[in-house]
């Protein structure tokens, strides 16, 4: 009695010490996310902000015009309106799921091995970059995480102990995660080869009946089925993916994030151990059982089918979802995976050394501290101020008033040169008319299509609107370089220079060069401030000279 009595003390103890550590390991990773809530909307944000701002009937189609759905920008048109539209507020929903996700995975992972591996994988995913990133900005990538974690972690007690109450949590939270982003689909893929094997490899476990599976597939269906106009849209517009994904070849499947960690190191780490036991060799003191086979196939399911299929359909060209927000919600699965091999260690000390092997590899690759001690900041993917740019420009428009050139380089900008519908124009127009709004009238505020071989920026609406102006603005997205080049391309069509023409004006002085061969009223650059990867451009055209400039040396 006393022997039981001092263990359920022992164990309270080991709970609470536990509790204790997830919680200030979460603190942590909640600081890492919010030491940069308050910087500058990056590109896709603003997106975010444009949706949110919009009237309620407005926010599905915005979304749709993103190519996302529109779960996740409802609850932020919700927010905006209780809380204020601030960089905060947009950032809010993902700073608390990416928390609440590092939570998740620790108590899930202390509960199916040790402590010490929950409290592992918990610090893994505090201080992973693509973590903090995603928990730190206005999308819905952090959310997916820790819905999709839970939705799949809620997979063995729905096969297990299939009552009315999961079954419904199942299906409610698979539409939830649908719609809050379509890619969140391929989960699903993965809970059906888990269903699969567990049917086929222990059925004796298995509570969940087939009938039962697809009367609950069906209704996650119906749920799912509002979306299918949304979906044909973004198949036609399918093509544009291939702007930013690239095909990767075979042998880079094994070398993708995801794969590369947690898989590996479970495969060692389960081969060292067979070979330890092999030889007779026991390790001093009483090691963990580590992951039951049931749950190391989960994980690994979650892990492997949602990235195969994504690459597939990437090689195939069929929709390039090989990308790595696209498959935001398999990284749990590689640190479960990764922190599991602590369990697998030999001895007390062993699994200790483990640990800080995989938190000091971890925390080297992350590059965290170097870049804190750099700039301040834990990552430093966005580097586009356009808080700063926007409100520089409205300060200077007064003076000098024209049209407002914008180059934002969004892959649906393309659509501008075949006659696009309002919808698609003020679509082009978002990153200025969100959280950071220029007061410029819709028709001065004129989007520019992305580059193509050969084709001119300028289409002739534009051109003739240029025609009558003294000067314009240029907001070009994308580093100084991009921004000098387009400038100086815009005024070499506006002189009426071919394409072919212009590599010898951007290499050199252009305003000489332009004048040359042109004797007339010139463009030329008169302002151009920069904002990191944002660029503000002040174009003018100067009065007709008389005389040519002097061609001597």
């Amino acid at each position: 009695m006393m022997r039981a009595a001092w263990g359920a003390a022992a164990l309270c103890r080991s709970s609470r010490l536990l509790g204790t550590a997830l919680g200030l390991v979460a603190l942590v990773g909640a600081g890492l996310r919010l030491i940069q809530s308050g910087e500058s909307l990056w590109l896709d944000e603003l997106h975010t902000a444009w949706c949110a701002l919009a009237d309620w009937h407005e926010v599905a189609a915005r979304a749709a015009d993103g190519n996302q759905g529109p779960l996740f920008f409802w609850l932020q048109w919700g927010l905006v309106r209780l809380l204020g539209a601030s960089e905060l507020t947009l950032r809010l929903t993902s700073i608390v799921a990416s928390t609440g996700l590092v939570l998740l995975v620790g108590l899930w992972v202390a509960r199916h091995g040790s402590p010490l591996a929950g409290l592992t994988a918990a610090t893994l995913l505090a201080i992973d970059p693509w973590g903090i990133f995603w928990g730190s900005e206005a999308r819905p990538y952090a959310l997916v995480q820790v819905l999709g974690a839970a939705h799949l972690l809620a997979v063995e007690p729905l096969l297990t102990r299939p009552t009315r109450s999961w079954r419904l949590v199942w299906v409610l939270v698979g539409a939830a995660l649908f719609h809050l982003h379509y890619t969140a689909a391929l989960l699903l893929a993965a809970e059906a080869a888990i269903a699969g094997l567990w049917w086929a490899l222990w059925p004796q476990q298995v509570v969940y009946r087939r009938a039962q599976a697809a009367r609950d597939v069906l209704a996650l269906l119906l749920l799912m089925w509002p979306a299918a106009g949304t979906l044909a849209e973004i198949g036609q517009r399918r093509a544009n993916w291939a702007l930013f994904v690239d095909v990767q070849p075979l042998d880079q499947l094994l070398a993708w994030w995801p794969l590369a960690f947690g898989l590996v190191l479970i495969v060692g780490a389960k081969a060292a151990h067979a070979g330890l036991r092999r030889l007779g060799w026991s390790p001093p003191g009483q090691s963990p059982p580590g992951p039951a086979p049931q749950d190391l196939v989960a994980v690994a399911c979650w892990l492997l089918v949602p990235a195969s299929l994504a690459w597939l359909a990437t090689e195939t060209d069929l929709a390039r979802l090989f990308f790595p927000r696209y498959l935001a919600a398999c990284l749990p699965a590689a640190v479960i995976l990764g922190a599991w091999t602590i369990d697998l260690a030999p001895g007390r000390w062993g699994r200790v050394v483990a640990a800080g092997v995989l938190l000091g590899a971890a925390g080297y690759a992350s590059d965290l501290l170097p870049e804190l001690a750099r700039s301040g900041r834990p990552v430093a993917h966005r580097r586009e101020d356009w808080r700063s740019a926007v409100a520089w420009l409205q300060a200077q428009y007064a003076a000098h008033p024209g049209p407002v050139l914008l180059h934002s380089g969004i892959i649906e900008a393309d659509v501008l040169r075949e006659g696009p519908t309002p919808r698609e124009l003020a679509y082009c127009r978002f990153p200025l008319r969100g959280l950071y709004r220029l007061e410029v009238p819709d028709e001065e505020l004129i989007p520019l299509p992305r580059r193509r071989p050969r084709q001119d920026y300028l289409l002739p609406p534009v051109r003739r609107r240029l025609a009558e102006a003294d000067g314009c603005w240029l907001v070009v997205r994308g580093p100084p370089e991009r921004a000098r080049w387009i400038a100086v391309r815009l005024i070499a069509e506006l002189h009426g220079h071919a394409f072919g023409r212009v590599s010898d004006v951007a290499a050199g002085d252009e305003d000489e060069t332009l004048w040359r061969r042109h004797h007339g009223p010139r463009w030329h650059i008169v302002q151009r401030e920069e904002f990191g990867d944002l660029s503000v451009v002040r174009l003018a055209r100067s009065a007709l000279r008389t005389d040519p400039p002097s061609t001597a040396p």
